[in-house]
C-alpha cells in the first residue's frame, strides 16, 4: 500500500527547494552519498533537508554499471560510502542503496550478487540495499543479498516487484526548475532524517543529531542574509503598495526564521530570550 511520495534528484536541494517539495506533499528526497561529484549530498544540505522536514533516501552509485566489477568493486565501493555516511550524519540502522543503472542481463547477476554481498560487509550498522530493474529486484530478493528494493521503471518493461519497498515510476521530469524523478514509497525502506523512526546507535541517543558548528555555519551563512534579504524586499513592496509581494516575501521571510530555530533545536542550541 503506497505510504507516501517522494523524489529522488542530482540537484542538491536548498532550504527553500526543499520546502516547496514538503508543502506540494513531498516526504523524502532521494540523494547520493557518493563523494566527489557535483551530484553528492553533503552535511549542510543534509541538514537543510531534515529541517525542512523531509526525509533522506541515500543511494551509492560511481558508474552506471560499476557492479559488474563484482567483489573487488563491492569491497571499495562499500567503504567509500560508509565514510561518507558517517561524515554527513547517516545514523546507523538506515540503509545504503547502490545503483544498477542500466539493463543488467541475467549473466550478470552473479557478479551483481558479488559486489552487493562485498559492499554489506563494509558499512556495519547500516542496512543495504539496490536499485535497479524489475529482473535486477526479483533476482537479488529470490538471492536474499540485500535487506532492501528500489525498482526503477526503466528497463522493467512494465512490471512491478511486489518485492520493490519504493518504486520510480516517472524519470527526467522537471519540478519546481530542476530535474526529479518521482517515487512511491510502499513500506519500511531504511530512510532517515524527519519523518523516521530509526535505531540509533546507543552513543547517539540523547544528543544532538546535528553539529552545533554545522547548524551555525548554515544560519549564519545562508538563512539569516536570506531572511535580511527577504525582510528589505518585502518592505520594498509596501512602500510601492504592492501588498501581494509583500506577503510572499513576509511568508518566506518568516519560514528562515522557523528553519533556523529547527537547525538549532536540532544541534541543541539555546538561544538568550
Amino acid at each position: 500500500m503506497l505510504k507516501e511520495i517522494g523524489i529522488d534528484c542530482a540537484t542538491a536541494l536548498t532550504a527553500e527547494l526543499a520546502l516547496k517539495f514538503r508543502a506540494q506533499g513531498v516526504r523524502f528526497v532521494g540523494r547520493y552519498v557518493t563523494p566527489g561529484s557535483w551530484k553528492t549530498l553533503g552535511p549542510s544540505e543534509a541538514a537543510v533537508i531534515r529541517a525542512s522536514g523531509l526525509s533522506i533516501l541515500s543511494v551509492f552509485e560511481r558508474t552506471a554499471d560499476r557492479t559488474k566489477g563484482g567483489a573487488v568493486a563491492g569491497r571499495e565501493d562499500g567503504q567509500i560510502a560508509y565514510a561518507h555516511a558517517r561524515s554527513i550524519g547517516q545514523p546507523t540502522g538506515s540503509a545504503i542503496y547502490f545503483a544498477v543503472d542500466y539493463d543488467a542481463p541475467a549473466s550478470d547477476f552473479d557478479r551483481i550478487e558479488a559486489y552487493l554481498r562485498a559492499a554489506a560487509k563494509e558499512i556495519p550498522g547500516y542496512a543495504i540495499g539496490v536499485y535497479g530493474s524489475y529482473s535486477v529486484v526479483e533476482a537479488m530478493a529470490a538471492r536474499g543479498a540485500v535487506k532492501y528494493f528500489w525498482q526503477t521503471v526503466a528497463w522493467s518493461r512494465g512490471s512491478i516487484s511486489s518485492r520493490a519497498n519504493v518504486y520510480q515510476r516517472q524519470i527526467d521530469v522537471r519540478a519546481n526548475g530542476i530535474g526529479v524523478d518521482w517515487n512511491d514509497l510502499y513500506g519500511e525502506a531504511g530512510l532517515w532524517g524527519q519523518q523516521c523512526d530509526l535505531k540509533m546507535e546507543e552513543e547517539e541517543v540523547g544528543v544532538p543529531k546535528l553539529n552545533p558548528d554545522v547548524a551555525r555555519n548554515i544560519i549564519d551563512s545562508y538563512l539569516s542574509p536570506e531572511w535580511y534579504s527577504l525582510n528589505t524586499q518585502m518592505e520594498q513592496a509596501l512602500k510601492l503598495g504592492d501588498e501581494k509581494k509583500a506577503a510572499a516575501c513576509k511568508q518566506l521571510r518568516d519560514w528562515q526564521h522557523y528553519l533556523a530555530n529547527e537547525l538549532r533545536a536540532a544541534a541543541g542550541i539555546t538561544t538568550s530570550k
